[in-house]
Order: C-alpha cells, then sequence, then structure tokens
C-alpha cells in the first residue's frame, strides 16, 4: 500500500541543489518578480522547472490514449 514503505533518511553528505519553480503564467502576465526569479535561474543555476505551460494537459491526454 502506497504511503506505508518507509523510507530511510535522505543522507546528508549527497550535495543537492535547490530548484526553482517558475510560473509561466506569471512571466506571461508581465510580473517582475518571477520575471527575476527566472533570470536567476537562467543565469546562476542553469536550470529550472517550469509550471503552468500549458504543455501538462496536452501530455495528459496522450498518456490517458496510450
Amino acid at each position: 500500500m502506497p504511503g506505508l514503505t518507509p523510507y530511510p533518511p535522505f543522507p546528508q553528505d549527497i550535495h543537492t541543489s535547490p530548484l526553482l519553480v517558475i510560473d509561466h503564467e506569471l512571466i506571461q502576465a508581465g510580473d517582475a518578480d518571477e520575471i527575476e526569479r527566472l533570470w536567476k535561474g537562467a543565469t546562476e543555476m542553469g536550470f529550472w522547472y517550469l509550471m503552468n505551460h500549458g504543455v501538462s494537459e496536452e501530455a495528459e491526454g496522450m498518456f490517458a490514449m496510450g
């Protein structure tokens, strides 16, 4: 049953990096704070996660068909 499997704690000696979650709808709306966060992700971190971009809905239909 999901959620009942105990997992060990994440090791403390493994380096991790933060992941910025950028909202595409805010970018399209011209939100200055979100645009700055995207710039930081692109220039300082080299990666980010983009949400509310509209592709997820298309992909869900594809997976349902499969």
